[in-house]
């Protein structure tokens, strides 16, 4: 029962659940009771940390004692929780999510633990230039990918340092030094929900608008579509012509896109004379192959020297390009 635990072990208990939570999928039936047990734990702690005065804004990072370093963790985890909350609720959860990640995110300016470009990213009213934002996202990312290599190392040492045999004071500090990576990590990730969390919350805000009918639509602004022609003249003079698209348009509707070049009579003809040059063509093609057949026949040397020769001809082309050897395929 969550009543018996310890602020400790109650915030291991939320920090596993976070874990458990992020892992199932979107339509787990078990997920809305889940967040909901979640968000209670983790406000009942939030309540026993603040209530305790755990944390001084008059106070450095080095005055917190090692094992109340997590702690600062908390309100992060619920800004994580509210986000995971579906449904009619989705609008004021993320509003409670906004606020949470604000506490934090100033908690952790006071102990001067948020990097100076994102501090100074928080505190501006206009959105940064393309260039500027790219810059700062490149240098977010190297410092979080240095600080899951701190936290992967110091998860090392303390489970080294566990055991029967271990000195508390050494294995506080590398506890210490652990929580306070991952709440540098925390930082990171804050600053950039905080920025999903509001244009998704924008949309909400537009839709909600918009189905109670409070958003006009703009309505479209019909212009004239003109354009400039130039011609020139065959005496070299370039004229302007402004022209309405539109209204060209409109005039070309039953134009005769391809007009015809000639006449039906004109195209009959062009037929029959072609015809008739086909026909004179077939006709002394044949007279020439009689002739040569009748030439063969009677022995005609002249005639047989040149099929002779023409045999030959394609003898020598057959026995230097034997058949194949024009393919350039990888099998020849």
């Amino acid at each position: 029962k969550t009543e018996e635990l310890s602020p400790a072990k109650l915030f291991i208990k939320c920090q596993i659940d976070i874990k458990e939570i992020e892992d199932l999928p979107f339509s787990d039936p078990t997920q809305p009771s889940k967040v909901d047990s979640l968000i209670k734990n983790l406000n009942k702690l939030e309540k026993i940390v603040d209530s305790s005065g755990t944390f001084s804004r008059n106070e450095e990072l080095d005055d917190i004692k090692d094992g109340d370093v997590k702690f600062l963790l908390v309100k992060y985890f619920l800004c994580q929780a509210y986000q995971k909350v579906f449904g009619e609720k989705r609008e004021e959860s993320l509003k409670l999510s906004v606020l949470k990640c604000k506490q934090f995110l100033a908690i952790m300016s006071d102990y001067r633990l948020i990097d100076k470009d994102d501090e100074d990213v928080l505190n501006m009213d206009k959105p940064l230039p393309p260039m500027k934002k790219r810059t700062l996202t490149i240098q977010r990312e190297k410092r979080a990918i240095s600080i899951r290599k701190k936290i992967e190392y110091l998860e090392k040492r303390r489970k080294a340092f566990q055991g029967d045999d271990a000195d508390d004071d050494e294995s506080n500090s590398f506890e210490r030094d652990l929580y306070i990576e991952i709440v540098k990590g925390s930082i990171i990730k804050a600053v950039k929900e905080l920025n999903f969390i509001n244009q998704e919350l924008e949309m909400l805000k537009f839709r909600s608008n918009l189905s109670q009918g409070k958003v006009e639509m703009p309505q479209p602004v019909s212009k004239p579509l003109n354009v400039t022609r130039f011609s020139k003249t065959p005496n070299g003079q370039v004229i302007r012509t402004k022209l309405n698209i539109k209204e060209q348009l409109k005039k070309d509707v039953f134009k005769k896109v391809n007009p015809p070049t000639k006449s039906l009579e004109e195209y009959a003809e062009e037929q029959m004379r072609d015809m008739k040059e086909r026909q004179i063509k077939e006709i002394e093609s044949k007279e020439r192959e009689e002739k040569k057949q009748l030439a063969l026949e009677n022995d005609d040397e002249e005639a047989l020297e040149v099929e002779r020769k023409k045999k030959a001809a394609w003898d020598d082309f057959r026995d230097n390009n034997p058949k194949g050897s024009g393919n350039m395929g990888a099998h020849y």
